[in-house]
């Protein structure tokens, strides 16, 4: 009876060295491009996430110029400008139809530049006479805010944001605030008549006082819920068209919102959020920027203290 040997030398299947180098390097081509298209497409979602809380919040600021515009009363260019009665700026108000006592805007003087580091010194992020903060009156409520430039800190502006003075609770101690965009109620429109002097110039003085009884809770700040810390850039209200005998007027303006992130230039020529290029790293997802129109009429009804104020 024979009995059938194996023999030691039988082949054994697995993978050779090459192979299994092959496959790995494979794996490892496929998760890195696994984890760029996962990379884009977070990219492209933040993107749309940015344009998205820039274009809601722009309609509900139109939403709410309108509404404080119309619900303002009506008043002649002699009672915006009865202020100045008896002093130089008078007529110079009157020439001006009484546009600072509705709008006013202060610009830097010169060029700015975005404070770069090694990776970013082929890129252009000057801007010209940039906004820095300012104030819109329209007879019901004032809004004050400061831009975009002014509140970043890689512009390195802090000296030139706009605060406003405001009493405390216990109307003894004076609070100050830096705003992205306040509202407050002013039928006086003193904010914008508390940066003028007789002479009908705006003073260089950078904080509004809000008087004696606007406490913080008096204080809407209307950009600081807003999503993807958003900010004004930009804003411009045009002298108002009145009627000489209602005195109602037509107003009409625009502003440029958008994210404090992102390099904003408004005054670029192409595309006004930066991208830094070889960096995926960057703010470039989390930026937008858009320019918002409104226009409204002033009819509201004035009560009895504005009727005499009027006269």
């Amino acid at each position: 009876m024979k009995i059938k040997q194996h023999s030691s030398n039988q082949t054994k299947k697995g993978f050779t060295i090459i192979e299994f180098v092959l496959s790995m390097a494979f794996v490892g081509v496929l998760l890195v491009t696994i984890a760029i298209i996962t990379v884009n497409i977070i990219t492209v979602y933040q993107k749309g996430l940015s344009i998205r809380a820039v274009n809601s919040t722009g309609r509900e600021l139109i939403e709410e110029f309108s509404n404080s515009i119309a619900s303002a009363p009506a008043k002649s260019i002699a009672g915006l400008c009865s202020r100045f009665n008896g002093t130089p700026g008078y007529q110079k108000c009157i020439n001006d139809n009484g546009q600072k006592m509705i709008f006013q805007e202060i610009r830097y003087n010169g060029t700015i530049s975005l404070q770069q580091d090694a990776s970013m010194n082929n890129i252009d992020l000057t801007v010209e006479n940039p906004p820095l903060y300012g104030a819109f009156c329209t007879g019901r409520y004032s809004y004050i805010w400061n831009t975009g430039y002014t509140l970043n800190p890689s512009y390195n502006l802090n000296g030139y944001v706009a605060t406003v003075a405001f009493r405390s609770l216990d109307n003894y101690n004076v609070n100050y605030l830096q705003p992205k965009l306040v509202r407050v109620e002013d039928q006086e429109r003193s904010v914008c008549s508390s940066k003028i002097d007789n002479n009908y110039e705006l003073t260089s003085d950078r904080t509004y006082n809000l008087g004696d009884r606007a406490t913080y809770a008096s204080v809407a700040q209307l950009l600081n819920n807003a999503e993807d810390n958003l900010a004004i850039y930009d804003f411009q209200v045009f002298p108002p068209t009145q009627h000489h005998i209602t005195f109602h007027s037509f107003y009409s303006g625009t502003f440029i919102l958008a994210t404090l992130q992102g390099s904003v230039n408004i005054t670029a020529a192409g595309d006004y959020c930066t991208e830094i290029p070889e960096n995926l790293n960057t703010d470039f997802a989390y930026c937008a920027i858009n320019k918002f129109n409104f226009a409204m009429r002033a009819t509201g009804e004035l009560n009895e203290n504005e009727k005499r104020q009027n006269q």
